[in-house]
């Protein structure tokens, strides 16, 4: 059975910016993230995430787009909401503009012969760690920001050819290291923004891409891949 899927642009009610209430957003951007999750009863709970976001950054009224499998109740009173189906039509061979924020990637052991499950790592700051090996120095300036073009796009690469297109033309926009407060401990980790054009190669598993991310932290605000056809 088809899963239905909702997108949704989610915005800052004007009041609440005009009144400061702020505070009812939490702490920073964690406080951010808990707030998405109560636009989805029993879902925090429950443990339960049916669906995942992207923040619009650089806006008037702050916002976010969000991917779902069930329609947002605003039961703060803090948003002002509006939802469409989202059946995005497609077939091989068609080409879109695209928009992704991720959190990219590799799986490393830690010592050879090592038999517990790889522990994954950031892929620039692995990069980074593998230039400093081999010449004593962190790379800085043009160097490092070639660096990040180039592990960037091979990444994004691989997860087109798993998941059924192909990147015409791509480049890492930003990257940033975002740090979160929960209960008094400290998540981290790196934000790659994502902006170029694709081709559907596989329509099947391209869905997947869609509706199910790309990359890791997707509780966290990456994963949604924006499209626009061209």
């Amino acid at each position: 059975m088809t899963k239905t899927h909702y997108f949704s642009q989610v915005s800052l009610r004007r009041d609440i910016l005009k009144n400061g209430k702020w505070e009812q957003l939490g702490d920073g951007g964690y406080g951010l993230h808990q707030s998405i999750w109560r636009l989805f009863p029993d879902s925090e709970q429950n443990q339960q995430r049916d669906f995942f976001y992207r923040v619009r950054e650089n806006e008037r009224i702050p916002g976010f787009y969000l991917l779902s499998q069930r329609v947002p109740e605003d039961r703060q009173d803090l948003w002002e909401i509006r939802t469409k189906h989202y059946e995005p039509n497609f077939e091989t061979g068609s080409r879109f503009a695209f928009s992704l924020r991720a959190n990219p990637r590799v799986s490393r052991k830690l010592f050879q012969g090592q038999t517990k499950k790889p522990s994954k790592h950031d892929i620039f700051m692995d990069t980074k760690r593998t230039f400093r090996e081999k010449y004593g120095q962190n790379p800085i300036g043009a160097v490092w920001q070639n660096l990040i073009q180039d592990v960037g796009a091979k990444w994004l690469t691989r997860q087109g050819e798993r998941l059924g297109f192909l990147v015409e033309m791509g480049f890492v926009n930003s990257y940033r290291k975002e740090n979160l407060h929960k209960k008094g401990r400290q998540i981290q980790f790196g934000m790659a923004d994502y902006e170029g054009v694709l081709s559907v190669q596989n329509p099947q598993t391209f869905h997947q891409a869609l509706f199910e991310g790309i990359g890791g932290s997707k509780s966290f605000g990456c994963g949604l891949l924006l499209i626009r056809r061209v």
